[in-house]
């Protein structure tokens, strides 16, 4: 999760395909356990910044609608 610390500013799709390499790798290798504990923090950690994302989506679509609403309403008393 190297990059995931050094960048906060980690794309939600940059980090669902670190996510899903690090799932590919914990699958298709033969890991030993110290290996596999790194790698779960790793993808944890990607995990954590893809809800970071996706919360700050819906915070904004949730803006926007309440600005949607709101300029429809100031319309419906001009109108």
């Amino acid at each position: 999760m190297n990059e995931a610390r050094e960048s906060e500013l980690l794309s939600f799709e940059k980090a669902i395909q670190a996510l899903e390499g690090v799932v590919e790798k914990m699958t298709r290798e033969q890991l030993s356990l110290d290996e596999m504990i790194a790698l779960y923090e790793e993808g944890i950690g990607y995990l954590h910044l893809c809800q970071k994302n996706l919360e700050g989506a819906e915070t904004k679509i949730r803006m926007l609608n309440a600005r949607i609403k709101q300029a429809e309403e100031n319309e419906g008393e001009n109108g």
